[in-house]
């Protein structure tokens, strides 16, 4: 039932655009803690996403890419398992890299995140910011 769930959800935001209010996308980074995604269902939501987003990312994307991220790492994902979503992140501005630091450290303190792979994801998409923090 998890994945009909996921699958629903994936289709009611392709639908929108993934134009949705950052308080729902952090509702999903606490659904995927309690119940992760399978791989197969975890590439759709991501290959759907990012169709959505700009080149160079925006604003509205930092939230986004932020959400999948911690999808990712909540479902057992690593950033080797994703390049795509590590190439659209690394192509963002620093701008939008500055927005996704915000979020990103906002989200962890909100608890619901697997820690460990989700250090894996900082280092690797280079959040500066993120990573001090967990390194102190």
């Amino acid at each position: 039932h998890k994945v009909e769930l996921w699958r629903k959800l994936i289709r009611e935001f392709s639908a929108l655009r993934f134009e949705v209010q950052a308080s729902v996308l952090r509702n999903c980074v606490q659904l995927s803690y309690f119940l992760p995604l399978d791989m197969e269902c975890l590439q759709e939501l991501v290959s759907e996403a990012l169709y959505f987003t700009s080149p160079n990312g925006s604003a509205n994307d930092a939230a986004l890419l932020v959400t999948l991220c911690f999808v990712a790492a909540n479902s057992g994902a690593y950033p080797e398992d994703f390049p795509n979503l590590v190439f659209v992140v690394s192509g963002t501005s620093s701008e939008v890299k500055t927005l996704m630091d915000s979020r990103w450290e906002r989200w962890l303190w909100q608890g619901c995140c697997q820690m460990d792979i989700l250090a894996q994801w900082i280092v690797d998409l280079e959040l500066s910011k993120m990573f001090q923090a967990t390194h102190k």
